[in-house]
């Protein structure tokens, strides 16, 4: 976008001349009467007096350039006419105090340097007036020096100045120019730098025409999809993007052509997903590398001649090779979503734990309506406090030493050398806080410093949706994930719950450490739509992983942070669960069966 020039809007000055701004006027004086000017400044005019004052208030070519401005009112009262500027000189000590004559029209001094006669040279207007003066009204004798004043008429030359914006005058000068009649302001032009910015094509994912104008829809690299944009082909400049496009959409075009020629409808995705679990029981893959170049010439002489001339058996080839086309192409649109989910969740978790995303068994993409967090969310009516209100003086923490505060409690760390955890699910674990004076590399801060597991979101093939493995070894007794999600209060569980039966799902985790068996807890976690991995780990009645209540910052007996830890060794590519129905999980009876498959499988979920 070009720049734009916008018009300067006038203001009305007041009290313009400063301490050092000239009065134009002419002082008669004794020879003995030594002005230095009132008020640090000096007045200039016809000056007689003694050699002194003529070398100080010298005039060059006796004429004085000043720039009038009048506010409205005073206009309005002090008329100018056939360009004669009428004013009544009040007192000296008013002109003193206020440098402005009395009918409101100041006297200033133009800066007279070089670059401003330059500029005004080629302009301006020389103007003779006369001002008539009352000296009755004028102090008699010099507040000063206290001699004797002596005042006369003054006949002022004066030059209208009239302001260059071309060139560089419009970048420095900032003068503005005065009509005889005032009516006018000078317009001032602003030249402002346009920056230019450009961006980088990721993907042409569509085309249209307009207008007999070609369009396409971009997605701009490191922008979300609310960004993308229509763009006209003369605004891009990634050849070989549009290149690639153009031919995979003369290629999407041919096979439009055939399923309108032979009345082939689309296949639906369930009829995709099955054709992609035959490919795999074949030992193939939907991702597999095709050739593709036989079967789209093969289509082209399709397409170009009538379809009586094909036999039935080459007709029904080609409809199969165009089914594979088309789901071929609805996963790659899939992997492309998920690809975008796995980088979108590793910004957030910061890479712990590293997170993969994997579907081999059908098209499902990203779950709607979640969101991947990494802390608990209060909702309406839930304070989390984060300001611990004790914490250990430990310089090193040690339960061997006797001013550690584990020692001096009688008990052991929860965690061993190697922060493995040590006790058994159901105990309670206090980590250093932000309030103890241990460094980082406590061995009491296992939980809070994150998990380096490197975990896979995949789709399971059993029916049971999304699921968690690791993709390298799990040692018993590492720290894994914590289960994160809204903290809700015990009410508003209570509907949630109510919608979470009609499902068949639950992502409820009730926070009842603190309290009696069977009494109802305070708070309640649900991840259905805010979590993170945890969200997508499956129950299993023989499960590898534990929940554990670790308190850290929050020192809220009923609002203990949920760590999972391994219970037993877990094999590279194997499935992470837990127990839906452990400690600190309250479920509601129904006729869930469970899926999980392992040799005590209780049979029903809930």
């Amino acid at each position: 976008m070009w720049s734009r020039y916008g018009k300067s809007k006038s203001k009305k000055k007041r009290n313009r001349v400063v301490k050092n701004d000239l009065v134009n006027g002419e002082l008669d004086t004794s020879t003995d009467i030594e002005v230095n000017g009132l008020l640090n400044g000096t007045l200039n005019g016809e000056l007689d007096s003694s050699k002194d004052i003529e070398q100080e208030s010298e005039l060059s070519d006796g004429t004085l350039n000043i720039e009038l401005n009048s506010s409205k009112d005073i206009e309005q009262e002090s008329e100018v006419s056939d360009g004669t500027l009428n004013s009544e000189l009040d007192s000296l000590k008013d002109i003193e105090q206020e440098h402005e004559l009395p009918n409101g029209s100041a006297i200033e001094e133009l800066d007279n340097s070089k670059d401003v006669d330059e500029d005004v040279s080629d302009t301006a207007t020389t103007i003779t007036t006369t001002t008539a003066t009352d000296t009755s009204e004028f102090p008699e004798f010099c507040p000063l020096t206290g001699k004797k004043l002596v005042w006369k008429e003054v006949r002022v030359k004066m030059k209208r100045v009239s302001i260059d914006l071309s060139s560089s005058s419009r970048e420095n000068n900032e003068h503005d120019e005065s009509n005889d009649n005032d009516s006018e302001q000078p317009r001032k032009y602003i030249k402002r730098e346009v920056v230019k910015e450009e961006f980088e094509v990721e993907a042409i994912l569509d085309k249209a025409v307009s207008n007999n104008t070609t369009y396409y829809l971009i997605k701009w690299k490191g922008w979300a999809e609310d960004f993308n944009s229509w763009e006209p082909k003369r605004n891009l400049k990634c050849k070989n993007l549009l290149d690639v496009f153009e031919f995979e959409d003369h290629r999407f075009q041919m096979v439009q052509t055939f399923r309108k020629l032979v009345n082939f409808n689309k296949p639906s995705r369930g009829q995709m997903v099955r054709y992609m679990l035959e490919l795999k029981r074949h030992n193939s893959s939907i991702d597999d590398p095709i050739n593709w170049d036989p079967f789209y010439e093969k289509l082209a002489k399709f397409n170009q001649s009538p379809t009586s001339a094909w036999s039935a058996e080459v007709l029904r080839d080609l409809k199969d090779e165009v089914f594979h086309a088309l789901t071929k192409q609805e996963r790659v649109k899939q992997l492309k979503t998920l690809s975008d989910w796995e980088d979108e969740m590793n910004d957030i978790a910061k890479n712990q734990p590293n997170i993969k995303v994997e579907n081999e068994v059908d098209l499902e993409g990203p779950p709607a309506n979640f969101t991947y967090i990494n802390v608990y969310q209060a909702t309406e009516g839930v304070i989390i406090p984060e300001d611990p209100i004790i914490g250990c003086g430990c310089d090193n923490c040690d339960w061997k030493k006797r001013d550690c505060c584990y020692a001096q409690y009688g008990a052991l760390f929860p965690y061993t050398a190697t922060g493995r955890i040590r006790v058994k699910p159901g105990t309670p674990i206090y980590e250093c806080n932000k309030r103890c004076s241990c460094s980082d590399d406590c061995r009491n801060r296992v939980v809070q410093k994150g998990s380096n597991a490197k975990l896979c979101i995949f789709r399971t093939d059993n029916g049971r949706g999304w699921g968690v493995k690791t993709l390298r070894g799990i040692t018993k007794g590492t720290f894994v994930i914590q289960y994160v999600g809204e903290v809700i209060t015990n009410e508003v569980a209570g509907v949630r719950s109510k919608k979470h039966e009609q499902t068949g799902r639950t992502y409820l985790f009730d926070l009842d450490y603190n309290e009696p068996d069977g009494s109802p807890c305070k708070y309640t976690v649900d991840a259905e739509e805010r979590g993170n991995v945890s969200h997508f780990i499956n129950h299993s009645c023989e499960p590898n992983l534990a929940v554990y209540a670790v308190w850290i910052n929050c020192m809220d007996p009923d609002m203990p942070q949920l760590a999972l830890f391994a219970t037993r060794d877990i094999k590279q590519n194997e499935e992470i669960t837990f127990d839906y129905n452990s400690q600190g999980q309250k479920l509601d009876q129904g006729n869930i069966r469970c899926k999980c498959g392992a040799a005590g499988c209780k049979r029903y979920l809930f």
